[in-house]
């Protein structure tokens, strides 16, 4: 047995180095797509929290972009964690103009993470949630509202 243990020993030494190299690779070659930076766009406005909210110290979820307004197949709302900490969406809303309001499920995003919520149905995912409207919801110049449970208008975005 004291013959093998060397032997034993640089063999968990060695996987684990392969493993390590073949996880570094993996990671440069797949970025994930939360982590991808996403500018603002030029028709977002924030609207300050109330300070006694308990949900607004450092946290911040910001509507970034609504895309393929007008196409029910496209459209979706770009969402991100600017804040420093997790956030749980449970309770929250985005509110579009003719009234459809989307109540966020049971949903985590972590600091600097994006998802989409597309107003097609479709299967949720973790950076992709699905509204499951029959129609398409947005147009150009219309507003997203986001509010937190406590009915408190985080941001209101009109579309570019």
């Amino acid at each position: 047995m004291k013959k093998w243990l060397p032997f034993l020993l640089l063999n968990v030494i060695l996987s684990a180095a392969a493993m390590l190299i073949v996880l570094l690779i993996w990671q440069s070659r797949h970025p994930l797509a939360f982590q991808t930076p996403v500018p603002p766009a030029s028709g977002a406005q924030t609207v300050s929290a109330s300070p006694a909210a308990p949900d607004s110290k450092n946290q911040s979820i910001e509507i970034q972009n609504v895309i393929g307004a007008g196409d029910l197949n496209l459209e979706a709302v770009t969402l991100k964690n600017a804040g420093k900490s997790a956030v749980d969406l449970s309770g929250w809303s985005l509110k579009s103009e003719n009234g459809s309001v989307f109540t966020f499920p049971s949903f985590t995003v972590f600091p600097g993470g994006a998802f989409q919520v597309f107003s097609r149905s479709g299967v949720n995912t973790s950076l992709e949630l699905y509204w499951g409207s029959p129609v398409s919801l947005w147009t150009s110049g219309a507003k997203v509202t986001l509010t937190n449970p406590f009915g408190t208008t985080k941001q209101e975005f009109k579309i570019p």
